[in-house]
């Protein structure tokens, strides 16, 4: 029943805690931010507008099209409103992007380390996701190499600014 590019998926395997990862590094403590944790708590900004916001809003769904957002910042880019997607999230966004592009035999390419859901969701379309170098002493793309790995069969490069996990722009 599953799609085959799916079936061939490894099973997912999360990061370890921070706990564990701290103890194996021989750490008192970890902060993890790999999921975007907040390690300094909630902004006071961000808990007055909570204590302002109309909790009414919370029960619908968001405007599909983002129509009034989409308008707001084609003005502010000069661009046409049509131009513009917005997502609930960078996944989704770039689950949309391989479903667009990305079809089997199709291959993505990408600067390695990078972030791995680029990977997951080109696998998904049924692509092949080719790595690219980074410099190792300073975690920046080798634009010489990523241009090397170009084909025929690239259909989406994958540019990660700042790159995660690196840190590099």
């Amino acid at each position: 029943m599953l799609r085959k590019s799916v079936a061939k998926l490894p099973d997912y395997v999360s990061d370890s805690t921070p706990e564990r990862l701290a103890k194996a590094a021989g750490l008192a403590k970890l902060t993890r931010l790999s999921f975007n944790e907040n390690p300094v708590g909630t902004s006071p900004k961000v808990k007055e507008a909570l204590a302002n916001w109309a909790f009414s809003q919370g029960r619908n769904y968001p405007d599909p099209d983002a129509l009034p957002l989409r308008t707001a910042v084609a003005e502010r880019l000069h661009v046409n409103p049509d131009q513009l997607l917005f997502s609930s999230g960078l996944d989704e966004m770039i689950a949309l992007i391989c479903r667009t592009f990305l079809e089997v035999g199709d291959e993505s390419l990408q600067p390695w380390p990078t972030y791995p859901e680029y990977q997951l969701q080109a696998a998904i379309a049924g692509a092949t996701t080719v790595n690219a170098a980074v410099t190792p002493a300073t975690g920046l793309i080798d634009l010489d190499d990523l241009a090397a790995h170009v084909t025929a069969k690239t259909k989406v490069i994958w540019l990660c600014n700042p790159n995660n996990p690196t840190g590099t722009y």
